[in-house]
């Protein structure tokens, strides 16, 4: 039961991060929310996985 409260959390904070993320627009996120809910524990973790940021250039350059 424990397991299912957590998969259902996990869930529902990955489609918030879907829905407020400023990248996957149009057809991209809703791809993501069929993704995340076709399947409950890979798809919000494939998209925490592939939405973690990145350094960019200026953030490489500020560390030096």
């Amino acid at each position: 039961m424990i397991a299912a409260l957590l998969g259902s959390v996990f869930t529902v904070a990955a489609l918030v991060s879907v829905i407020s993320a400023d990248r996957p627009t149009g057809w991209r996120a809703g791809a993501w929310v069929l993704i995340v809910l076709a399947c409950p524990v890979v798809g919000p973790a494939a998209w925490f996985v592939s939405n973690r940021r990145r350094p960019s250039r200026q953030d490489v350059h500020r560390s030096s």
